[in-house]
């Protein structure tokens, strides 16, 4: 009896293994993933399916110009929560084999003018897509059928852009420029309507007026240490404040000229000339120049209306004040001229009205015709070293102000 009462309870134990198996398996078939297909700009599509079971993906929202698909190549059976992103393509862009015939530029091709998102693929038949061509996407007034590029979004692989290629795309606010790029060429992106910018670590060379007449421009952040300038890189643009990267060598001409927005620039020292033009007609409210600076070229901060302060870090290396150099800053109160310069070229501090004192180093030879040009007392000259003016002053280099000899 006892035998059979141990049978029975060993198979309803079995019963109970197996009915709660069922439950398990039953719950397993039940459980619920869940897939959102995400494409920027467009609701996302969320879609509740069995484990296991097959999802059929929803069309690739339209994107005007654009060829779309999901970037997933595997099943559409999902075990688990999922998120698939689209991809878009532009398409009519035309490609050229560089002359090694391992890469390719691309350019506008056949695309659709009314392209608002471009989409820049990462490989064409099998090889990487490294550079945008010459006025790859330069848009003329002149043009019957003129681009309206919004947005740009360009290949992880990407090495340079080249002259012009963005140029005048007014309705181009927004560009990442992918760590692999090395090289920015002339006017890449001048008049656009961008209005921040990352440049990023690899970056070696921006050349002349990559970003200038971007007058949308407010903030741009330099990831790489070293970068080699052309001219006039950010002329007329509406950057506000600026932090060069910290190798800088020099600063070339215009750089930031007519950048009325432009209120404080960060100069590194290591910095040994700040070139014609500079910062003339700029916002700037205050300057200091690091010590290693040798040369502050011609109208280098011409007509700086807002500029009040100038100090130069010492001891100083500075040789020369150039032609118009600090020419018509009205508002100019503080200038340290340190000890070592020997030059004071033509109009170099003429109509600087505000500034109602200044010390000569006995360092100063020169000091050229009209170099304070406008000046009157109570406008005072405090001369170091000297007790009268040598051979190298001209004449009327005080225009009648008081002088004060060997201060």
């Amino acid at each position: 009896m006892k035998r059979k009462n141990k049978a029975l309870l060993f198979l309803s134990v079995l019963c109970l293994g197996a009915l709660a198996a069922g439950a398990l398996c039953a719950c397993g078939e039940d459980r619920t993933v869940t897939v959102v297909f995400h494409a920027d700009g467009s609701e996302d599509v969320v879609i509740f399916s069995k484990a296991g079971s097959a999802v059929t993906p929803p069309e690739v929202p339209e994107k005007t110009g654009n060829f779309g698909y999901w970037d997933h190549d595997g099943s559409w059976n999902f075990e688990r929560n999922t998120t698939i992103h689209a991809v878009y393509e532009t398409t009519g862009l035309h490609y050229t084999l560089n002359s090694e015939k391992n890469a390719y530029s691309v350019d506008k091709g056949t695309m659709d003018p009314k392209t608002a998102e471009l989409f820049i693929p990462s490989e064409y038949q099998g090889l990487p897509v490294e550079g945008i061509a010459d006025n790859g996407f330069h848009t003329y007034a002149a043009d019957e059928a003129q681009l309206d590029i919004h947005s740009v979004t360009l290949p992880e692989q990407l090495k340079y852009i080249d002259r012009m290629a963005f140029c005048s795309n007014e309705n181009l606010c927004s560009v990442t420029l992918p760590e692999s790029m090395i090289r920015l060429g002339n006017s890449a992106f001048s008049s656009t309507g961008l209005k921040s910018l990352t440049i990023p670590k690899n970056l070696q060379q921006i050349e002349i007026s990559a970003f200038s007449q971007c007058e949308a421009l407010e903030s741009v952040v330099f990831l790489s240490d070293s970068i080699s300038f052309g001219d006039a890189v950010f002329s007329a643009s509406g950057l506000v404040s600026v932090s060069l990267p910290k190798k800088t060598k020099s600063i070339p001409a215009r750089m930031f000229s007519l950048c009325s927005s432009l209120q404080t620039v960060e100069i590194p020292n290591g910095v040994t000339s700040i070139g014609e033009y500079a910062f003339a007609e700029s916002g700037l409210r205050s300057i200091e120049i690091p010590s290693s600076v040798t040369s502050i070229g011609k109208s280098a901060f011409d007509s700086c209306y807002s500029l009040q302060s100038v100090k130069i870090a010492t001891p100083s290396k500075l040789k020369t004040i150039g032609d118009s150099a600090f020419s018509v800053c009205e508002s100019l109160q503080s200038f340290n001229l340190p000890d070592g310069v020997t030059s004071i070229e033509t109009l170099a501090f003429a109509n600087c009205n505000s500034l109602m004192s200044l010390t000569i180093p006995s360092s100063v030879e020169t000091i050229e015709i009209s170099a304070f040009m406008s000046w009157s007392a109570p406008q005072t000259f405090y001369v170091k070293g000297r007790t009268e003016a040598p051979e190298g002053w001209f004449g009327n280099w005080n225009n009648g102000c008081p002088v004060v000899w060997d201060a």
